[in-house]
């Protein structure tokens, strides 16, 4: 089936960002990431009216399964890269 991400704002004004399809691994990862477990997936909460908050959903869907991978070390950080960029 493989990683899937939905959103949900509930009724305190709180934005869910959730991924489900996780296997030990990764869900040990995004416990460490500070995601919740609520079921089947992990979420965290973001206020409603956070700036950019379009922009962090498009973010966290192409994004959450090579964070978590690299947060599982699973796959490297590409650091240097990164800092050259920078």
């Amino acid at each position: 089936m493989g990683i899937t991400t939905r959103r949900w704002t509930d009724r305190a004004g709180q934005m869910w960002f959730a991924v489900a399809g996780l296997d030990g691994t990764l869900s040990a990862a995004a416990e460490r990431a500070g995601y919740r477990r609520i079921g089947d997936e992990w979420a965290r909460a973001y206020p409603v009216d956070s700036p950019h908050v379009e922009l962090a959903w498009g973010t966290f869907t192409r994004s959450i399964g090579p964070m978590l991978r690299q947060t599982a070390r699973l796959d490297p950080v590409t650091w240097r890269a990164a800092l050259r960029e920078l």
